[in-house]
């Protein structure tokens, strides 16, 4: 760096996240804007700013009074202009050294893989649904990094993709929604200062991608609501689309599934999932496996039902037999044979933490009181780590071993736990407290069953509702054409064939012309 460089930069060379290292990096940093707009306006401002190499920017738009009230980087009298030579004008006035790349045309799947061939990470600051997929799909299978930017009204959303490190906007959002069912900025509006919050956020992702300062938004959406000033993050698993085998993500989608997965039942009805999931070709050569399913959140590609109705049917089961369980489980809506609580029994595996801090220690009883054993918790969240034979203290003693971090053990009133601890770890805290399995398992099946739903349940509109609908009052149309058929003289009714109707109903004479007629009527249906 020169002299005058290290004297413009010198707030981000005394960050040591940063330094000098750090900041060379970000001079030979290449990023590509894909829009010049609201959150395009701020993460070019930043980004010159901040001294990255040479920047791109694409938009086919030109400036239009409407767009300053956010888009900063543009002012009056660039109305009429395009957006991107507005765009490098300001960012030379920042910093001339910057090297401005303009492509002034609309992105689309004819120029997209081309643009962002050039440079190292994009920034989608675009403000329609199909340019965000069409900005994850290429940057997906070109293995680039980009930062995702939502703004609309006072919320507003980012979250970026690092090539093997987490999901990707489709992986989330899966398909863009119906067109229809979408608000624009244009119909409710747009608050702007929202556009400089998220395209700051989207310029420091690329800031510390290229520095390595910090934890990039990988695997997590932050959303910021201005109106109650509150940021959220809300995490997912990392990508699904990984080869089970070797690892290997893929970018060729094979087929879509379709999963039946039975779940936790609804008033002890039998309850069923429907899921449609991607299969994926292993892209890896070498590679045993061709063809691989992607894991659902709550169930694996192997499994027939959901992870929480697994764990219902393992806790219901712990109390009683394979035959007991299966019979009471039935009575709740759930169909399972005896081998199959089997089998789930025996894939369980207790992963041990060895750097846990807080445990609970318990004695239990194990399918019906036929065998004992110590059972040892994590007192954070209550799930079980080990599953020690026996009750005394010998196994507890061979168990804590290798666990010299354990500074506080809540456990049963047994003398054979208390003397265990004290012998291993003198300086461990002991708290006399039973921790009570059966209780605890109780408490989450009722979160399972959810023992507060309503009795009934009402959807409409495809959304499921605790409050009965309100009842829409329509005016019926009466039918007109039964006036036709009516009289309001004398005319004498009539049938269906024109002959006229004959009533007398004076008296019961059989040789009146009434019945007479009907009898001439009878003779004639019978032939």
């Amino acid at each position: 760096m020169t002299e005058e460089q290290r004297m413009r930069y010198a707030r981000h060379i005394a960050l040591k996240e940063v330094g000098e290292e750090g900041q060379e990096k970000l001079l030979r940093g290449k990023v590509l804007l894909i829009g010049a707009g609201g959150l395009g306006s701020s993460a070019a401002l930043y980004l010159s700013a901040a001294g990255v190499g040479t920047i791109g920017i694409a938009d086919g738009d030109t400036v239009d009074i409407s767009n300053l009230q956010r888009q900063i980087i543009h002012g009056t009298g660039d109305i009429g202009r395009e957006k991107t030579e507005s765009a490098k004008e300001k960012i030379h006035a920042i910093n001339p050294e910057v090297t401005v790349r303009t492509y002034s045309m609309p992105v689309t799947e004819e120029n997209i893989c081309e643009l962002i061939l050039a440079y190292d990470f994009v920034i989608d600051a675009t403000d329609n649904f199909p340019s965000k997929f069409l900005i994850n799909d290429a940057c997906v299978l070109g293995e680039k990094p980009f930062s995702h930017g939502g703004i609309l009204g006072f919320g507003g959303q980012t979250m970026t993709y690092v090539p093997g490190k987490g999901p990707c906007y489709r992986c989330i959002f899966k398909n863009p929604p119906p067109k229809e069912s979408v608000v624009t900025c244009k119909e409710v509006g747009i608050i702007g200062a929202m556009c400089g919050v998220i395209g700051s956020l989207q310029a420091m992702e690329a800031i510390k991608y290229f520095t390595g300062a910090g934890e990039l938004l990988t695997g997590k959406l932050l959303s910021f609501n201005a109106l109650k000033m509150e940021f959220h993050t809300a995490k997912f698993p990392k990508r699904d689309d990984s080869c089970p085998v070797c690892g290997k993500m893929s970018t060729k989608l094979h087929a879509t599934y379709r999963r039946k997965l039975q779940d936790t039942p609804i008033h002890c009805k039998q309850t069923f999932l429907h899921a449609n999931v991607y299969r994926y070709d292993c892209e890896n050569p070498d590679c045993g496996c061709k063809v691989f399913m992607e894991d659902l959140p709550f169930a694996k590609a192997s499994q027939v039902r959901t992870d929480t109705l697994n764990t219902l049917v393992l806790a219901v089961s712990m109390f009683l037999s394979n035959e007991g369980a299966s019979k009471v489980l039935s009575l709740l809506g759930i169909q399972i044979s005896n081998d199959t609580i089997q089998r789930l029994y025996d894939r369980i595996e207790f992963i041990d933490d060895p750097d846990v801090e807080e445990i609970g220690v318990d004695d239990v009883a194990i399918r019906k009181g036929q065998t004992y054993a110590t059972a040892i918790y994590d007192l954070k969240d209550h799930h079980l780590i080990a599953l020690l034979d026996g009750r005394d203290g010998a196994p507890l003693k061979e168990w804590l071993k290798p666990h010299k971090k354990v500074r506080l053990a809540a456990r049963d009133r047994a003398s054979a736990y208390a003397s265990a601890i004290s012998e291993m770890l003198p300086d461990c805290i002991q708290v006399a407290d039973r921790f009570h399995l059966l209780q605890n398992l109780l408490e989450y099946m009722k979160d399972i069953f959810k023992e507060e739903m309503p009795s009934k349940l009402y959807i409409q509109n495809g959304k499921i509702s605790e409050k009965a609908p309100e009842k829409i009052l329509k005016e019926k149309t009466p039918d007109f054409s039964l006036l036709d058929s009516l009289h309001y003289d004398n005319t004498p009714p009539v049938d269906s064939d024109g002959n006229e109707l004959v009533y007398d109903n004076k008296k019961h004479d059989l040789n009146s012309p009434q019945y007479q007629h009907q009898k001439e009527m009878r003779k004639k249906n019978s032939n």
